[in-house]
């Protein structure tokens, strides 16, 4: 059985070979990873319960500068977004929901086509380069 320290030793020299071929090509799979790099760790979905009482009611009369409380505050903003959407030209709003949309549909076919392709060929970079001993070609 090997130690930690052979490995590590081995991994090494053998990397060391064809370690500029080996940082791009890690380099080109992070771009096109699909997970995004998130960490989910499942709680909610696992039903683990987070000490967190969402049914508890909240005291919004409490006072803030200028005689108002945060309710009113809370209660105003409906009326604020409202003003906004209003300012905003209608045809900026639909180029900017198109060009929304057009990139949601991008990043899908890229994470559904393109990403996995990335990572077979880096796996299989690494492979055969650790078969041959030298860098197989990016």
């Amino acid at each position: 059985m090997w130690t930690r320290a052979e490995l590590k030793a081995r991994a090494k020299a053998n990397l060391s070979r064809y370690y500029g071929p080996a940082l791009l090509v890690s380099f080109l799979a992070t771009l096109f990873d699909s997970s995004g790099g998130s960490s989910n760790s499942g709680n909610a979905a696992a039903g683990v319960n987070t000490g967190v009482n969402i049914s508890q009611e909240y005291n919004f009369d409490v006072p803030i500068e200028g005689g108002e409380t945060v309710g009113d505050v809370i209660a105003g903003i409906p009326d604020s977004l409202g003003s906004v959407f209003d300012a905003v030209d209608p045809v900026a709003l639909s180029v900017m929901a198109s060009v929304l949309v057009v990139a949601l549909v991008i990043g899908f076919v890229i994470s559904v086509f393109v990403a996995p392709l990335f990572k077979i060929g880096k796996n299989r970079f690494y492979m055969e380069s650790r078969q041959t001993g030298y860098s197989v070609g990016v």
